[in-house]
């Protein structure tokens, strides 16, 4: 939630730098599968059982299609204290239940 949350306020040049770094590494993690095998599998055998699995070049295609707006659109219909589940492990005192509650209510 921290990282994806500042996407829905940033300024638009701040939010175009860190969609640019993601849009690198996105390719650079794209291009390291041609030398896994089990990720190839992955790419090409398992998504079959749900669609026709896309190319390296849709893929990248599809991905640098991604603009601030259209980030800042999603984020700010997702990222909504109304949607937001939370999940504790392990024992919950009534202390941290207060930070948590809190937490969500801070959320903007």
């Amino acid at each position: 939630m921290e990282l994806a949350f500042p996407l829905s306020y940033l300024p638009i040049a701040d939010r175009t730098a860190m969609i640019l770094k993601a849009q690198r590494r996105y390719r650079w993690d794209l291009e390291r599968t041609f030398d896994d095998a089990d990720a190839m599998a992955g790419w090409w055998g398992g998504t079959e059982l749900f669609y026709k699995p896309r190319t390296h070049a849709e893929r990248v295609r599809l991905f640098d299609a991604v603009t601030p707006e259209k980030i800042r659109r999603v984020a700010r219909r997702v990222l909504r204290p109304e949607r937001m589940t939370v999940a504790a492990v392990g024992p919950l005192t009534d202390a941290i239940e207060r930070k948590v509650r809190a937490a969500i209510r801070a959320f903007p």
